[in-house]
């Protein structure tokens, strides 16, 4: 493992996607391509290209031609072993992430996670749920949880794990009504940018019931700014990574962190209520969403 800045190992349930440090370059060729076209930026090793806005690809990272993410997965969870699965990122080094982490039980989960679990109810949608480990714990307590991803490989394990309704879904196709959506260990960064965030919670409306709640956590990283500048050419939170495993590459996918003020005043403009249940004191903080009425 590599030396990681102190708040970032504290805070270490921080997304699907653990991000272990970072520490942003003033500038980057991403961020500067994403700065004058409206697109992403997809690469492999041999190919550059340049795809489109749509929301469903902002929002699912795994929409590449390799679920490299899901390949370490499967082999860590088949033999118990597996190589270093590396996070390419837009700001530094490449970074080792411990893939066992994902395969955590309520013993090993933060305050803030168990915090959401506890206040789960109705129907259930686990948003971006890896390999099950939250759904499991609903359903120990006999919650009616759906868990969805996009990565097939994720979905194979939490059904061999006892996930009993886990399916491949991409949530902008998805049609079925909840009374509790969540998304953990940073799981809205994969809405990727402010304008991914805002299109997501608008679909959000069309998934969950009247009475119902959207439980998420999310992280500051304004802190990282203390001694330099925050960008000039987009939110100051987002971020893009890519993976390697076993010498493949997947592609490059945005992501974002987002500071309460700006999930209140996003929330606001699509027709939410913001409420902030959990603050861990590390920039780290749980939120609910209900309908306004």
């Amino acid at each position: 493992m590599l030396d990681h800045s102190p708040r970032l190992q504290r805070g270490l349930a921080r997304s699907t996607f653990v991000m272990w440090r970072i520490t942003f370059l003033k500038t980057n060729f991403l961020s500067a391509m994403q700065s004058l076209f409206p697109y992403i930026l997809v690469t492999n090793e041999d190919n550059i290209n340049l795809i489109h806005f749509t929301s469903s690809i902002i929002h699912f990272p795994y929409l590449c031609t390799m679920d490299v993410f899901g390949k370490a997965l499967t082999d860590i969870y088949r033999t118990g072993e597996a190589d270093t699965l590396w996070l390419h990122n837009s700001y530094g080094e490449p970074e080792e992430m411990p893939l066992e982490f994902f395969f955590r039980d309520d013993e090993d989960m933060p305050v803030l996670e168990l915090q959401a679990l506890h206040m789960c109810s109705g129907k259930v949608l686990d948003i971006g749920a890896g390999v099950g480990s939250h759904a499991l714990l609903l359903q120990a307590f006999n919650i009616d949880v759906t868990a969805i991803d996009i990565s097939e490989a994720a979905v194979n394990i939490m059904k061999d794990r006892g996930v009993k309704k886990a399916f491949v879904q991409d949530i902008f196709t998805y049609q079925e009504k909840f009374d509790t959506i969540i998304m953990l260990m940073n799981g809205i960064g994969l809405t990727g940018t402010l304008p991914g965030f805002k299109d997501f919670l608008i679909r959000l409306k069309e998934l969950i019931n009247p009475n119902g709640q959207v439980i998420f956590d999310s992280s500051d990283i304004a802190y990282l700014y203390e001694d330099m500048p925050k960008p000039t050419n987009q939110y100051y939170g987002e971020v893009s990574y890519q993976y390697e495993y076993k010498g493949e590459k997947g592609n490059w996918f945005n992501w974002i962190y987002i500071d309460e003020e700006t999930i209140k005043r996003t929330a606001k403009e699509t027709g939410w209520d913001t409420e902030l249940i959990f603050d861990d004191g590390e920039d780290q903080y749980l939120v609910k969403l209900t309908p306004t009425p």
